[in-house]
């Protein structure tokens, strides 16, 4: 059952991809929403995660496509599951 929705997800990209580059930027492909956005915590829901970015100095922008950048002085980027607690 898990790998036909994993099928399912790849075959409507329902998946999120995550890239970074250097301590500057973090782009967060297909994501849902911006839980929580300030100058050292960027939250964002992802495809079943939440996606945890810390630094220093932080801005957000381009979410109106489906997809967010942060900028800024990237201390840490964290990923986990929906619904878990750390």
């Amino acid at each position: 059952m898990n790998s036909m929705v994993e099928k399912i997800r790849k075959m409507f990209y329902m998946n999120s991809c995550i890239s970074v580059l250097d301590n500057k930027q973090v782009l967060v492909e297909n994501c849902k929403s911006l839980l929580e956005c300030n100058e050292i915590l960027v939250r964002i829901v992802a495809a079943g995660y939440i996606v945890e970015v810390w630094g220093r100095g932080l801005t957000t922008n381009n979410y109106s496509s489906g997809s967010v950048m942060v900028k800024g002085e990237i201390q840490s980027v964290s990923v986990t599951k929906r619904g878990e607690r750390k």
